[in-house]
């Protein structure tokens, strides 16, 4: 109880206990709170100390305000591609001062209510701006709104750079305040309105005025064109009014909204100004086309796309570009009809990109026909359906590449639905199966989509994002194989590049390094980046190769240029392209209306081609230009055409049906075609020759109707679809090597050949009526100088001492004037006369030896007997033919002169002769016409034909003989050997001549079948024989030619065979034509021709002028021609 009954005293002690406790709680707590006050004054001074130090560092380091830098921007220069000054871009080219006074109210309260309303109340900067900035930033997003005054937008065009910095921004604030304080209100008004850029390349209010709205005087700016120009410096390119006035539009109402705002105008009066359309306002661009300039808006938009707030007309950047100056002033001055190319109508639009196939650099653009700064670039700007050009890049590229598809790889075209899409050719035909080569050349489009639809639209999709081709968010389609993908001609351009480098792909550029003039150099070059396998470039260039060289572009070819290319059009014919490109350029050309309507003219779709060829022409004159280089990787292989899938082909395989083509290394064919095989040889093959018809059959045995091809020795070759054939007039003592060989009916190839041989018998001699011995022992005497020219070829001397080079040269005169009339049977008639007396050979390209000996001939049967001992392979029938010769030696003698003259004449006109009904009668007269050359020198003309014809000998004549045989009289000896000839004259036993001592026309002997004989012993003498016609019936008992006239006694038995069998005369054509005479010793043979002073002098000019035939008489050349011409085209006919 004690306790509850405390003192008084107590109690209160207690109380104050408590008291005292709680007092020193409370202070406490606020003891804290005045803590944390001081140490945020405190922190709060020091960040401000900080701050305004920072401040001040930054603005001691602010440059000084300079009056020139205040009053013009700086000027950037451009660079070429060997960076050589190319062209100033901004200064003073687009500007116009203007004063303050000289700005409109109107003007100056919609810069005021875009840009800076309180401008005349602040000092430089604008606190109450930069705090609703700060708090608009922080409710509506980062930038949506700025606080920097116009004052602060002069010192930032002026003096500093773009950079968003702390640094930049303090010295602008800093700036700001200086220039306020130094400068006039008005003054950096008219700063500000003189050095914005509004567009179009023009600086200032002014300029803009003037360009816009072609007005120099501004006061009399509307509302409207006021406001219009107070929003564009924001953004120039967006609001461009001539390019995009929608927008424009949209910014002139929101600066009119803003001046209402503001009190500057009435809603009355914006929504008046509202009304006006943008089009109505702006005046006509009639400014030229500035140099380079499609080039430097390029340069402008890669520049500012690239770096961040840059300006290249005014921040004075020097610009290094890849400019080409002189590919750029071509291009422009074609795009503005200066050039080869012809332009329909004056609205049609072009554009033009030509870029560095190794590099991607762009060295010139044309960005429109008579293209303005700042205007629509059609190479740039105005994406359009690139048509067929995007078929190598949708379809053909992409299954080469993943499927390795080889350049023959078949694809048929036909009408074909891809699940509902079934596209067409632009003919609406179908060709059926073609390699994919024909299909991208011709520009079939069915085959081409059947191409993307193998590979994949994902993997082609892919493919063309790796040559910077885009076909935008959604799925690649098939009828994008077909280019209905817009695209530009510098995408165009650079994508093509890739094919001709290997697969290296460059993304297009204008800009190769930019210098500022504080933050050093920045290196704007892309990295080239591998979009295709070096094997599908290859193959893909093929391709495009064969479509300039024989596809839709061969108009684009330039000529001798190693080049690859394609055409395009769209649908309705609204765009017309072509992009090609050799190693050194890639160039895309478009051609279309600005309003997408259709092209109005052919001509005009066909300007991509015609500027391509003119651009890439002139660029590559005077370059050595490489041809595209062929990878490790592609191989080129022979394929029979049509095989499905490619096969080798056989050996049976005609070279018609291969065609070479390019294979990947990998997938090349192995499997060898069975399409065609050999044709089964003839069976039974005989071959007999029979005396009652002079002539050889060969027959044969086929189980079924086939072509024949013939061949026999000495040339003669024919087809037939018989089983036998026969040769006519074939030449005593000669083997003939038949050879018969079936012909390929297309689907297999020509048969082995089936040979076989048959040896003509000799044919008896008759004996020489009138011979002499000296005639006989001539005969022998000629046998055994044949077999020395066999061996050696020797040279025989003629009488006056002169060699005969050539073994068949070497023929005597007989053996020539043998030949001469044979071969003038069959031989050109049209060298007849005195011409043939020595010029035989030069018709057959004989030597002058064989003149020679003709002239001889025409001289004394003297010279005779002397040339026939030099013509040692005259042979047995040549000796023979002279023993017939000889027959009337007597006569022979004495009708020499006539003999002599009428050889002069012409030697070839034995025959004439043979057939002549006056030479029958002896007539001297008619003997010298008729017999020009008839007399011996028939005898001698076949003599010669015996020895002079080559081994190879007349297998076309022997034919022939038979149908000239009596004609080849009319021949002159000139052409006896000439393989025009083909066939003799017919030997006719009763010929007139031999009644008058002459050879029975020894010219049936033509040179054809004498070549086998005799030529095989003197192959060279052929012509030489021919043109000899000087044994005129050499006179018996001439006492100096006794050898010539055993010479010619040989000669005139071969002559009596000749007459015995008319028809184994045949042309020499081969055999004569074949020799080669030298006409060298002429002069040799005009000599001997002399000793006939009268009857010789025509021969011995022929002799002396074997190169200058004398023509033949009127009645030889024509009766000549009349029968050699149906013999030379039986000639054209077999061959």
């Amino acid at each position: 109880m004690a306790n509850n009954y405390n003192s008084r005293k107590e109690r209160r002690q207690q109380l104050n206990r408590r008291k005292a406790k709680n007092k020193k709680s409370k202070f406490a707590g606020s003891s804290k709170i005045k803590k944390i006050i001081a140490i945020i004054l405190i922190a709060g001074v020091i960040i401000g100390l900080g701050v305004t130090a920072l401040f001040a560092y930054y603005a001691s380091n602010a440059p000084e305000l300079k009056a020139s830098e205040l009053q013009a921007p700086f000027s950037s220069k451009l660079y070429d591609m060997n960076d050589d000054f190319a062209i100033n871009v901004g200064g003073e080219e687009r500007r116009t001062r203007i004063n303050y006074e000289d700005l409109p109210e109107t003007y100056v309260n919609s810069v005021l209510a875009t840009e800076d309303v309180r401008f005349f109340e602040h000092s430089g900067i604008d606190l109450q701006r930069i705090l609703a900035a700060i708090w608009a930033n922080i409710t509506q997003g980062f930038g949506s709104e700025g606080a920097s005054t116009i004052t602060q937008q002069v010192i930032k065009q002026s003096l500093l750079t773009s950079d968003k910095t702390l640094e930049r921004k303090v010295q602008e604030q800093y700036l700001a305040l200086k220039l306020d304080r130094e400068y006039e209100k008005e003054r950096i008004f008219e700063m500000y309105v003189n050095k914005i850029y509004f567009g179009q390349g023009a600086y200032g209010v002014a300029e803009a005025a003037k360009t816009y709205f072609n007005k120099s005087d501004l006061s009399e700016l509307t509302l409207a064109e006021s406001a219009l120009l107070a929003g564009l410096p924001q953004r120039p390119s967006g609001y461009d009014p001539y390019e995009n006035p929608e927008l424009a539009k949209d910014r002139m109402s929101t600066v009119l909204h803003l001046m209402v705002s503001h009190g500057k105008i009435s809603e009355e009066e914006a929504e008046k100004a509202r009304q006006t359309d943008i089009s109505s306002m702006l005046a006509e661009r009639t400014e030229k086309t500035k140099k380079f300039q499609a080039f430097v808006d390029q340069v402008q938009k890669e520049v500012e796309s690239k770096m961040e707030d840059v300006n290249i007309f005014k921040d004075g950047l020097k610009i290094y570009t890849t400019l080409n100056p002189e590919a750029q002033q071509l291009t422009q001055e074609a795009m503005n009809g200066e050039g080869p190319v012809s332009w329909p109508t004056e609205s049609l639009q072009s554009s033009v990109s030509v870029v560095d196939t190794q590099t991607g650099a762009i060295r010139a653009i044309g960005g429109g026909r008579n293209y303005v700064s700042g205007g629509l670039n059609f190479a740039t700007d105005d994406p359009r359906q690139a048509g067929s050009t995007m078929k190598p890049i949708a379809a053909y590229g992409p299954v080469i590449e993943h499927e390795k598809w080889s350049t023959y790889h078949q694809l048929k075209d036909e009408e074909t639905d891809f699940n509902g899409y079934s596209p067409s050719n632009f003919d609406d035909e179908h060709r059926g199966w073609m390699s994919i080569r024909e299909a991208l050349a011709q520009s079939i489009n069915i085959p081409a989509v059947k191409a993307l639809d193998a590979v994949g639209p994902s993997r082609a999709s892919d493919f063309a994002n790796k040559l910077g081709i885009s076909f935008g968010e959604g799925p690649m389609e098939l009828g994008d194989a077909l280019g209905t993908q817009e695209v530009t001609p510098i995408q165009m351009s650079g994508a093509y590049a890739a094919f001709g480098n290997e697969g290296v792909y460059n993304e297009p550029y204008t800009v190769r390094k930019v210098e500022t003039p504080d933050n050093g150099t920045v290196d704007l070059t892309p990295e080239p980046v591998s979009a295709m396998k070096d094997y599908t470039a290859y193959m893909v260039t093929s391709m495009l190769k064969t479509a300039v060289e024989s596809g839709t572009g061969t108009a684009a070819k330039v000529p001798g240029l190693p080049m690859a290319g394609k055409t395009g059009t769209t649908n309705k014919e609204v765009d017309a392209w072509f992009n090609g490109y050799t190693t050194d350029y890639s160039i895309s050309v478009w051609t279309g209306n600005q309003d997408r309507s259709s092209i109005e003219y052919k001509s005009g779709k066909d300007i991509p081609k015609q500027m391509f060829r003119h651009l890439m022409g002139e660029l590559s004159k005077g370059k050595d230009t490489e041809d595209f280089k062929q990878p490790d990787s592609v191989v080129e292989v022979g394929v029979e055409e049509g095989s499905r899938p490619a096969k080798l082909p056989s050996s049976y395989t005609p070279s018609s049906e291969i065609v070479t083509e390019l294979f990947h290394v990998d997938n090349q064919p192995s499997d060898v075609s069975a399409q065609y095989q050999q044709m089964d040889p003839v069976s039974g093959l005989s071959a007999s020759y029979d005396k009652d018809s002079d002539s050889i059959d060969v027959t044969w045995s086929y189980p079924e109707s086939a072509d024949f091809y013939i061949t026999a020795t000495g040339g003669n070759s024919t087809s037939t679809g018989d089983t036998s054939y026969e040769i006519s007039s074939p030449e005593p003592g000669k083997t003939y090597d038949i050879s018969v060989t079936v012909l390929g009916d297309g689907s297999s190839s020509d048969s082995d050949s089936k040979n076989t041989s048959v040896q003509v018998p000799e044919q008896e001699s008759e004996p020489a009526e009138e011979s002499t011995e000296d005639e006989q022992s001539s005969e022998d005497e000629e046998n055994s100088s044949e077999e020395e020219s066999e061996d050696s070829g020797s040279t025989g001397n003629n009488e006056d001492g002169n060699t005969n080079e050539d073994s068949g040269n070497e023929s005597d005169a007989g053996e020539e004037n043998e030949d001469s009339d044979s071969g003038n049977e069959g031989a050109d008639s049209e060298n007849s006369g005195s011409e043939n007396g020595g010029s035989d050979s030069q018709n057959n390209d004989a030597d002058d030896q064989n003149n020679e000996s003709d002239s001889q001939n025409n001289g004394s049967g003297n010279q005779n007997g002397e040339s026939d001992s030099q013509n040692n392979d005259s042979g047995n029938q040549n000796n023979e033919s002279d023993s017939q010769n000889n027959e009337a030696p007597e006569e022979d003698s004495s009708s020499g002169a006539q003999n002599d003259n009428s050889e002069s004449e012409g030697n070839g006109s034995d025959s004439q002769n043979n057939s002549s009904s006056q030479n029958e009668s002896g007539d001297p007269d008619s003997s010298e016409e008729g017999n020009s050359g008839t007399d011996a020198p028939s005898d001698n003309s076949s003599d010669e034909q015996y020895n002079g014809s080559s081994e190879e000998g007349n297998s076309d004549s022997d034919q022939e003989s038979n149908q000239n045989s009596g004609s080849s009289g009319e021949g002159s000896g000139t052409d006896a050997g000439n393989g025009s000839s083909g066939s003799a004259p017919a030997p006719q036993e009763d010929s007139g001549n031999s009644g008058e001592g002459s050879a029975p026309s020894s010219s049936n002997n033509s040179g054809g079948s004498s070549g086998e004989g005799s030529g095989q012993r003197n192959s060279d003498s052929s012509n030489s024989s021919e043109q000899s016609s000087e044994t005129e019936t050499p006179a018996s008992g001439s006492s100096d030619n006794e050898e010539s006239n055993e010479s010619t006694g040989s000669y005139n038995s071969s002559s009596e065979r000749n007459t015995e069998s008319p028809e184994q005369n045949s042309g020499s054509d081969d055999s004569n034509g074949r020799s080669s005479n030298s006409d060298s010793e002429t002069p040799d043979t005009s000599q001997e021709n002399s000793e006939a002073p009268d009857e010789n002098s025509n021969s011995s000019e022929s002799g002396n002028n074997s190169d200058n035939h004398t023509p033949p008489s009127e009645t030889e050349e024509s009766s000549t021609q009349e029968k050699q011409q149906p013999q030379s085209k039986d000639n054209d006919s077999t061959d």
